[in-house]
């Protein structure tokens, strides 16, 4: 019965390996999401108020509510 466990040491390491691995990536992942560069951040204002101003004309105007 020992030759049975002696067997998977090795592919228990790699599983541990490979969760690491994808635990640290979806970490990075989790953490890089809600980070906007400047630029990015403008691009996306300047989007949101062009998309507001074609769905409400009110704001076309400028007057506010």
């Amino acid at each position: 019965m020992y030759e049975f466990f002696t067997g998977g040491a090795p592919a228990i390491g790699l599983w541990v390996l490979g969760v690491v691995i994808l635990g640290a990536a979806l970490a990075y992942g989790a953490m890089r999401a809600g980070w906007l560069k400047p630029r990015e951040r403008a691009q996306l204002e300047q989007n949101t108020r062009t998309q507001q101003q074609r769905e409400d004309p009110q704001k076309r105007s400028g007057a506010a509510r």
